[in-house]
């Protein structure tokens, strides 16, 4: 069973909520040796979420609940959104 951490106090442990919900669920199909962590506190800094893998290193995701139409352009490194 992949195991979900939350590097916070256990009273702070929340539920992803909103455009977070799909990415937690389909991160929980990941294989057993993998480690989940949902918004750990890194430095004053609170990725979505943060996953150490064996074989991949360690994956950091940040999820945007933009709809396809507010991306105006993107690269590698930046995303431009309408306003």
């Amino acid at each position: 069973m992949f195991i979900w951490q939350n590097l916070s106090p256990i009273g702070s442990l929340r539920k992803p909520v909103g455009a977070r919900i799909v990415p937690f669920q389909l991160l929980k199909k990941l294989p057993d040796n993998y480690f989940g962590y949902y918004e750990p506190n890194i430095e004053n800094r609170r990725p979505d979420f943060v996953v150490i893998a064996p074989d991949l290193g360690v994956i950091v995701i940040e999820v945007k609940g933009w709809h396809i139409e507010d991306i105006a352009q993107g690269s590698d490194t930046e995303i431009t959104i309408h306003r």
